[in-house]
């Protein structure tokens, strides 16, 4: 929730940013043309002109009262801001049903779930019960309905509704749901006492978000199951190759596996590092290279 948080909040700075970025050219742009409303040389047709190089035909209605245009004079100018009029209706109704969509549910379901508030994500199931579209609201409804049962410490019936979200959740468009939900089937496996499961949950999840594979790596390192975890680690390094703290757990379970070759890789991966990181971490591997050739 943090980090999805944090994303938010950085995306908003960045289209605040770039608001900006167009709003002060288009000032200067916009004052001039105020200076050409109020001098009774400039021609109506120049300022019309500007209304719709400067995206404000908004305008157009205050220039037909000054001026008193007639109607054919205005009328392209008036069509473009009845363009723009319907434009900015039919992106509101967008983001209204955005915000409708029942994925729109997710990022409150998990915080509700997170402060143990059943009745609040009770609250989220009726609204999904009501929705239109129930095709694309039933892996949500059972998302939630896995969520309470977890709550309530029926972990079985809580594996069962996760199954149903695997089943019926597109692969196109639910995405983060399929991944939190491979999560969630983690977690109560993980309780249930079935740390392979888990870890196939994990890689799973990976699958949909490289970013879970290093902890898919460790979940296989304390199972005892090095091989799946030098893929695991693997698999995240070929994303993300100047992770110094993750090549250095991949060779140390090369070290363990007793495979040079495996720690000569890692070797090869430190040039991705940053120059800061990459001598010290040539130094380790080559010292757990030198241990492994002397034993």
């Amino acid at each position: 929730q943090a980090e999805n948080l944090t994303h938010r909040f950085y995306d908003a700075i960045r289209r605040g940013a770039q608001f900006l970025r167009t709003l002060f050219p288009n000032l200067e742009y916009r004052l001039h043309t105020r200076q050409l409303e109020l001098d009774d040389r400039t021609h109506s047709s120049e300022i019309l002109e500007r209304y719709e190089q400067g995206d404000e035909t908004e305008r157009v209605l205050w220039l037909k009262t000054w001026r008193n245009l007639p109607e054919q004079a205005a009328a392209h100018a008036e069509a473009h801001y009845e363009r723009k009029i319907s434009d900015m209706i039919t992106a509101d109704r967008e983001r209204n049903l955005a915000r409708r969509a029942p994925k729109a549910s997710l990022r409150l379901a998990e915080m509700y779930f997170s402060h143990h508030n059943l009745v609040a994500i009770q609250a989220l199931s009726d609204a999904l019960a009501v929705h239109p579209d129930q095709t694309q609201a039933a892996p949500y409804s059972a998302y939630l309905k896995g969520l309470q049962a977890e709550l309530g410490h029926e972990l079985e019936n809580a594996m069962s509704a996760y199954e149903d979200v695997l089943n019926h959740a597109s692969t196109e468009h639910d995405t983060t749901l399929l991944e939190h939900c491979l999560l969630r089937i983690a977690s109560v496996s993980l309780t249930q006492g079935d740390p392979e499961q888990a870890n196939q949950a994990l890689d799973m999840a990976s699958a949909l978000n490289p970013g879970h594979w290093p902890l898919a790596a460790k979940l296989a390192t304390l199972r005892h199951d090095d091989t799946h975890a030098v893929e695991a680690y693997a698999n995240y390094l070929t994303l993300f190759p100047g992770d110094h703290l993750r090549i250095l757990m991949l060779a140390e379970l090369f070290n363990r596996l007793r495979s040079t070759e495996g720690i000569r890789q890692c070797m090869e991966l430190a040039n991705y590092c940053a120059p800061a990181e990459k001598a010290k971490l040539l130094n380790e591997l080559g010292t757990l290279l030198h241990q492994l050739n002397q034993s």
